[in-house]
């Protein structure tokens, strides 16, 4: 989570990409569309830099091959001229089994779903 949501002003695009290499299935696409339609020319023109770090997590369910976790977060926005905010937020996290490895499919927070403005949707599906 926090490679997701982290990023530095000066080398967003690295960052950005790295984001989107822990991503897959639908939530991937809507979230590619997040980083460029919002995040990089919103970045680029504010010079916003951010920090996440998860201070606890817990898991919501499981299975072998989806697991749905609750990350607790904290992130820190510079923008150029502007001081410092911090905020914090717990989000619903589904991981989806990649491979020999696990990447994010959807992503809930308490106000909406990223890639979608209204309804529940957890890995490109309604719940």
């Amino acid at each position: 989570m926090p490679d997701l949501l982290s990023y530095e002003n000066a080398m967003l695009e690295d960052d950005l990409a790295r984001a989107l290499e822990q991503t897959t299935g639908a939530f991937r696409d809507d979230y590619e569309k997040i980083l460029s339609d919002v995040v990089t020319p919103t970045a680029g023109e504010r010079g916003i830099s951010t920090s996440a770090s998860v201070s606890a997590v817990g898991v919501v369910s499981g299975g072998r091959d989806e697991v749905v976790v609750l990350p607790f977060l904290t992130q820190t926005t510079t923008a150029d001229g502007a001081r410092s905010s911090v905020s914090g937020s717990r989000v619903e996290v589904t991981m989806a089994r990649v491979g020999d490895g696990w990447k994010i499919a959807g992503v809930e927070t308490d106000l909406r779903v990223y890639g979608q403005v209204s309804g529940r949707r957890v890995a490109g599906r309604h719940a």
